[in-house]
């Protein structure tokens, strides 16, 4: 994603940055040594952590600060802008960041926060997107599955035909797609349609591996379990409203759900605790947390992250579930100005998309 360690003795100053880095920077935040490039990174930490504008060291000498810092400090490090509608899914592929949106295109950006390419592939919104077989794969509301190389040229449309695609998954050896009738697609290679997995009434909003499982979340307030072969395994209750988000967190299945509540699932797919949100829509695991984006314009972070045989000693209140515990209020922060309708993380980098068509970088 960067490459610019090497370069950090010889980045020009920031004007913003101070002389020497701060007593506070030096022992609290960052970890140090001797060199060069690290009392670079100390300034650049100094600047980064210190004001509340932008600093102007260059892109690589940031990154190395946001490597030695111990923590997420939910700094916005830049803002990627181009799209002229909302920006509905993010993919990190082969060192570019691959942004898809109701504009009907995808962008290809560089590390700098500049656009590469701009893809016109579509001719209705670009609902998904994922990785497959070291191909990038995205799903559009037109009806077909595209396939691109890391230079952002389309090999193929794989699959056609379909009805809107409104979430993607994978296997090591099939793609599954959810439809807006409420089958689950089971793909080969080729395109090949293996499978329809039938059992939701609702339309397939969301789909994630779990624990060698495939699980789909509808419109009909359940989450089914399905195995490699397509054969379903089990169903989760309890959601009122659309399951609009699944992401696996170690031993735990997560959801949300359009009446704002978050779900923690055990492993075998029995219930473990549920927790109120605002307005929560998507979420992603950035380095062992879960972060969720909201309706209103937040992303919070559900931090504090203890051992399974710790979770007993929890007070029930701020229990999460097996491996995931809440030990205060999730931090949150205000990261666009309108609201977040994906998140994906990329190392100890977050990127969140938003209605008005901002991608945001965070470190």
């Amino acid at each position: 994603f960067f490459s610019g360690f090497g370069m950090a003795p010889y980045a020009p100053e920031c004007a913003a940055c101070p002389a020497s880095p701060p007593k506070w920077v030096s022992t609290g935040v960052v970890k140090t040594s001797t060199t060069q490039a690290s009392v670079q990174c100390l300034k650049a930490a100094a600047c980064l952590l210190g004001r509340a504008g932008p600093c102007h060291l260059p892109f690589e000498l940031i990154h190395i600060v946001i490597q030695y810092l111990k923590e997420f400090l939910g700094k916005k490090l830049t803002s990627l802008k181009g799209h002229s509608g909302p920006v509905l899914c993010l993919s990190v592929f082969h060192e570019h960041l691959f942004s898809g949106s109701d504009d009907t295109t995808i962008r290809m950006w560089r590390a700098d926060g500049s656009c590469l390419r701009v893809l016109k592939p579509h001719r209705s919104a670009v609902r998904c997107m994922t990785t497959w077989n070291r191909r990038l794969l995205s799903g559009s509301g037109d009806g077909t599955v595209r396939v691109w190389n890391r230079k952002g040229d389309e090999i193929k449309a794989l699959i056609s035909k379909h009805g809107p695609v409104l979430c993607m998954t994978s296997t090591r050896d099939h793609l599954f797609t959810g439809t807006v009738g409420g089958d689950v697609r089971m793909w080969n290679t080729n395109g090949d349609l293996v499978k329809e997995m039938l059992g939701h009434t609702g339309g397939v909003w969301c789909l994630t591996t779990f624990k060698g499982h495939v699980c789909s979340g509808s419109t009909d307030g359940t989450i089914r379990m399905w195995n490699q072969r397509g054969e379903a395994i089990g169903v989760l209750h309890g959601h009122r409203e659309t399951v609009c988000a699944l992401v696996g967190l170690g031993d735990t299945l997560c959801s949300l759900s359009l009446g704002s509540t978050l779900r923690v699932w055990g492993p075998d797919g029995d219930f473990l605790r549920e927790r109120q949100c605002n307005r929560d829509r998507c979420m992603t695991v950035l380095t062992g947390t879960l972060v969720t984006g909201s309706v209103d314009r937040t992303i919070r972070m559900w931090e504090g992250l203890e051992e399974v045989s710790q979770a007993s000693r929890t007070p029930p209140e701020v229990a999460l579930g097996q491996g995931l515990t809440l030990t205060s209020a999730p931090r949150e922060f205000r990261a666009h100005n309108s609201p977040v309708l994906c998140v994906a993380a990329f190392g100890r980098y977050l990127l969140s998309g938003s209605e008005d068509g901002e991608i945001g970088l965070w470190g």
